[in-house]
């Protein structure tokens, strides 16, 4: 599905149902995978394996993890359990627009968009100094749909965002 897209950069969550989907991204686009981490930097100057493959920028990213659940990590959302029924609580109230709700020592909707909304415009920056192609992001399905609202300035509700999902979306990056 990937192969034909001029993809030169895949951001990633460091969870692995998420780097191992990245990875594969990746791998299917170039046989040069430049792997970075958001603590190892790298100049990201297009070099590639001497016989003119530029290759894929590749990035895990801690700061593109799922919205963290807190004490009901883990556990099965269902109403037969008390975890459950507060993380079924909460998923109700960001249904209806409440970025401030969170389960115990769990992040609200505002809270994680504090991290992901600068990690994305970041990765985009970094992406666009590099040239030219395609920037992939692959995350979580709560980070994703919420950061995807927020950056077109829709309500969450207005956004359906299935497992395995993908989205085209263009950014005009303004300096």
């Amino acid at each position: 599905m990937f192969s034909t897209l001029p993809i030169t950069s895949v951001y990633t969550s460091s969870l692995r149902r998420a780097s191992s989907t990245a990875r594969c991204i990746a791998a299917q686009r170039s046989a040069v995978v430049k792997q970075h981490t958001e603590s190892s930097g790298g100049d990201g100057d297009g070099d590639g394996d001497g016989n003119g493959n530029v290759g894929v920028w590749y990035e895990e990213r801690d700061d593109l993890l799922e919205f963290s659940f807190g004490e009901c990590d883990g556990e099965l959302c269902t109403p037969e359990s008390a975890a459950g029924r507060t993380a079924l609580r909460v998923l109700a109230l960001w249904e209806k627009g409440d970025t401030l709700s969170h389960t115990p020592e769990g992040e609200s909707p505002r809270v994680a968009l504090q991290r992901a909304i600068p990690a994305i415009d970041a990765c985009l920056t970094a992406h666009n100094k590099r040239g030219m192609g395609e920037c992939v992001f692959v995350a979580h399905g709560r980070i994703l749909r919420h950061s995807i609202a927020f950056v077109a300035g829709k309500e969450i509700s207005e956004i359906k965002l299935d497992n395995s999902s993908v989205w085209a979306i263009t950014f005009m990056l303004i300096y």
